[in-house]
């Protein structure tokens, strides 16, 4: 279907919020899974940290992370583009879905403490996408001032109302958002610790060369208890690339992923929410799982390309199916939460299959 035609019509279904879409806000209509050129766009976002660089130079060779038998990357990817080229674009969507529960996060406490507070400010600050003149410093001796000033976020909060966010009437909810054409403060923080789905237990920082990574003032850590945020600004670049990728496009075509992908998702929250002598590390993704204690049962299987589960806490009883971990922010916190009631209950055990 061609773009316009399928702006008009998720304008006309966004009724009195279609005045969000005019060219001269700061956001757009944008998917939640993105497409693959917009990932394209995103690896070769460029000047990233220094002069002619691009975002894909900046990771780890994929023989590094993880032997072949380790990796889960849609084959058509590989065919196409190669292994190494092939895990930048799948790190980027993982990345630009971590984006978009970090956005989703925003609006929720957002909603509950209320607008203009001074951390709801400071959260939805565009991130940097630029350098100084002359560059990034290498070292902190070499910091000048002017370094400093740029390194700040943006001065002016984005400001879109949190109703604009949702699309319906069309059966695309799953599809489309209208999300900000910058990377948010929050967003970026979000995408930088995004959980790999190519490879198991990796995160984004886990995947970057950080041997030549300029010393960026404010996102660099400096003590022993400051955290690594150079990558934050990584993150913006790469967003603000693919949010642009996709107004040139002419159709919507997802960006493909392993089918195991989804159990890649789905083990590490049953490792971040089980106690380790619970549940113990395993070298491949769980097919299927099921934990139960005095508090209730969780399960959880693999499906083709997606996953089922079903969890029963005292009285409350939920389940699902055909269910992909992308995006969804609200249904990924409650499964998090029924897992861990059960897991941290009286008398926990499990049993579980491997991919």
């Amino acid at each position: 279907m061609p773009r316009k035609t399928e702006r008009e019509r998720i304008a006309e279904a966004m009724g009195r919020n279609a005045q969000h879409v005019k060219e001269d806000n700061p956001c757009r209509i944008l998917p939640l899974r993105p497409t693959l050129a917009m990932m394209e766009a995103a690896i070769d976002a460029p000047d990233v940290f220094v002069k002619g660089d691009k975002a894909l130079d900046w990771l780890l060779p994929i023989d590094e992370l993880a032997t072949p038998d380790e990796r889960f990357l849609d084959e058509g990817l590989v065919s196409h583009f190669g292994p190494q080229r092939a895990l930048a674009l799948s790190v980027a969507a993982d990345v630009w879905e971590a984006c978009v529960a970090g956005l989703r996060e925003w609006i929720d406490v957002r909603g509950r403490a209320g607008g203009g507070t001074n951390w709801g400010d400071s959260w939805f600050k565009p991130v940097p996408r630029s350098f100084p003149q002359g560059g990034w410093p290498m070292t902190k001796e070499a910091v000048r001032p002017e370094h400093e000033a740029h390194a700040k976020c943006g001065e002016t909060p984005i400001r879109i109302e949190s109703r604009c966010y949702y699309v319906g009437g069309l059966g695309l909810a799953d599809v489309l958002d209208v999300l900000p054409l910058e990377c948010a403060a929050i967003m970026a923080m979000r995408g930088a610790q995004a959980n790999l789905s190519a490879i198991q237990y990796l995160n984004l920082d886990d995947v970057i060369d950080w041997k030549e990574v300029p010393f960026i003032p404010a996102w660099t850590p400096v003590g022993r208890h400051d955290d690594e945020e150079r990558h934050h600004l990584l993150v913006g670049a790469m967003w603000a690339a693919a949010a642009r990728a996709f107004e040139r496009e002419a159709s919507y075509e997802p960006m493909p992923e392993h089918p195991v992908a989804q159990a890649v998702r789905m083990t590490r929250i049953i490792h971040d929410e089980t106690p380790s002598s619970l549940v113990t590390h395993q070298d491949r993704p769980f097919a299927s799982i099921e934990v139960a204690s005095d508090c209730g049962r969780f399960s959880y299987r693999m499906e083709e390309g997606s996953l089922s589960w079903e969890a029963q806490v005292g009285r409350r009883r939920m389940s699902e199916g055909g269910l992909v971990l992308y995006g969804r922010w609200g249904e990924t916190r409650m499964m998090r939460r029924l897992l861990r009631d059960v897991a941290y209950g009286e008398g926990a055990r499990a049993e579980f299959s491997l991919v």
